[in-house]
């Protein structure tokens, strides 16, 4: 059973988000919204890849105008608009796109939208991210065990080269020291 999670009201969106930004006066979205909260929101037939990455949401017109940073949302050309918009963790928009014109707004159909294109990007971009989280952790396990190797040689008298010439010099000492005597 996968479930996403849901934003309301698209306060803090981080992430990949897919919104549906809709008007009250809008015949179309009249239509579609108890859809979305009905169908779409409480489906089981989203990819388990998709659950844990993918938050859905939805603003209504009065909202988008009077959100303080609508511009993240992008240009609204007609409502309803289903949006997948990629947002970074400060919730800056790093990409975004549209539910094609052509495909109907049946719950099955954006869904399926859903699993196939939004799923490609979202799951793509968080393992990105993972990948990036572990280089990281990987590098600093990396400078950790060298600074480690660093004090345990500085704790040995050095090492290497300088620990091999140290003893020829002492031999060169001695034999000089024996001839002398």
């Amino acid at each position: 059973m996968v479930k996403l999670a849901y934003d309301p009201k698209m306060k803090n969106p981080k992430g990949p988000c897919v919104v549906i930004i809709h008007a009250s006066w809008c015949g179309h979205c009249k239509t579609l919204m108890p859809k979305f909260e009905n169908d779409i929101i409480t489906s089981d037939d989203f990819s388990k890849e998709l659950e844990g990455v993918l938050t859905l949401g939805s603003i209504e017109e009065a909202d988008y105008n009077n959100h303080p940073d609508k511009k993240i949302f992008g240009k609204i050309d007609g409502y309803p608009t289903v949006r997948y918009i990629r947002f970074s963790q400060n919730g800056k928009p790093l990409r975004s796109f549209d539910l094609p014109e052509n495909t109907p707004r049946e719950p099955k159909d954006i869904i399926a939208w859903i699993n196939d294109v939004v799923k490609n990007d979202a799951v793509k971009n968080d393992a990105v991210k993972n990948d990036a989280v572990k280089n990281d952790a990987v590098k600093n396990d990396a400078i950790k065990n060298k600074t480690l190797k660093n004090s345990k040689k500085r704790m040995n008298g050095g090492g290497g080269k300088r620990k091999k010439n140290r003893q020829k010099t002492t031999r060169k000492k001695n034999r000089k020291n024996k001839k002398i005597r």
